[in-house]
């Protein structure tokens, strides 16, 4: 089979885990692919690591951004250096299996139609002594149909481990770059609403880091993200205004995670007014008992409020 592969590869920072990313590509059972790594403004060996493993191998390209903008930025400067039919996505910490190309593109050859297609993963992690953690799909929901109610309300979890159209990420405009989080979800997102179709390959195909991200992902914290679902629930409802139900779910619980992190950040930064006031609005979305027995403690004696949060976390 012969089918013309484009991994973008954005890197921040990523001298320790990107050599293992690398070889992963190298190792692929499709031998037709390009691996172009996007060095987006790293201060460590990035570039130069990349670099030697490209003397060697022409098929890796390396690009150098002088400043970090964002991994959005960084496969969108990828991606308009590629020339393949085919672009897939890979973190600088993270792991292709040695057949994850050929059933990739495989299955967009099979079935024309396809706009794009994921699959399952391996979790891991860094720590001593723990190797494979289990698959995605048996910590989130990864079950077909994929349609855009079902990924908007998780019931369908959105990985990087993706293979997509060139032809479609040229319609969608590629990410937006006002994104540095949950730039996939609004992909997948803006790819459904425009009447894409995605398929699921039920295998690990990708091993997937968990915990202190590498790569350019852990550019934002948990609001951060949870802000840029948002906006990607509110373009979502206004492309469709059917989905107003499973978006009102989704936005409540959002504006609830939010509110808790707020709360607990203000309790523990002695700010108590804040505190009541993102812990009232946490209350307002969802019942916590917890929450409500660390407010009445928190009138009492706000120093012991403070180390049941420390307690719990």
């Amino acid at each position: 089979m012969s089918a013309f592969v484009t991994c973008l590869m954005p890197a921040y920072n990523a001298a320790a885990t990107i050599t293992d990313a690398i070889r992963s590509v190298e190792a692929q059972t499709l031998g037709d692919w390009r691996l172009i790594v996007i060095d987006d403004g790293s201060t460590d060996e990035t570039a130069p690591c990349v670099a030697a493993l490209a003397a060697d191998e022409p098929r890796i390209t390396l690009l150098r951004q002088p400043e970090n903008g964002g991994v959005s930025s960084a496969r969108n400067a990828g991606a308009a250096k590629a020339e393949t039919d085919f672009l897939c996505f890979l973190d600088a910490d993270d792991t292709f299996t040695p057949d994850y190309m050929e059933r990739m593109a495989g299955r967009l050859l099979d079935e024309p139609d396809l706009a794009m297609v994921c699959c399952d993963a391996f979790l891991f992690t860094d720590r001593p002594g723990e190797g494979s953690l289990g698959r995605c799909s048996q910590k989130e929901a990864m079950i077909p149909p994929i349609t855009l109610e079902r990924v908007i309300a998780r019931q369908f979890q959105i990985y990087t481990a993706t293979m997509m159209r060139r032809e479609w990420f040229i319609r969608l405009g590629g990410y937006d770059e006002t994104f540095r989080t949950a730039e996939d979800f609004d992909l997948w997102v803006r790819l459904l609403i425009a009447g894409g179709r995605v398929a699921f390959i039920d295998e690990p195909l990708a091993w997937y880091r968990t915990g202190q991200k590498t790569s350019l992902t852990n550019d934002a914290g948990a609001n951060a993200m949870r802000d840029n679902i948002r906006r990607a629930l509110d373009r979502a409802l206004a492309a469709d205004p059917s989905l107003k139900p499973v978006h009102e779910i989704k936005a409540r619980e959002l504006d609830y995670a939010n509110a808790l992190h707020n709360a607990k950040a203000a309790l523990l930064d002695r700010h108590y007014t804040e505190f009541f006031r993102h812990s009232g609005r946490a209350l307002d979305c969802g019942r916590n008992p917890k929450l409500r027995l660390i407010r009445l403690v928190a009138r009492l004696s706000p120093a012991l409020a403070r180390q049941l949060v420390l307690r719990t976390q």
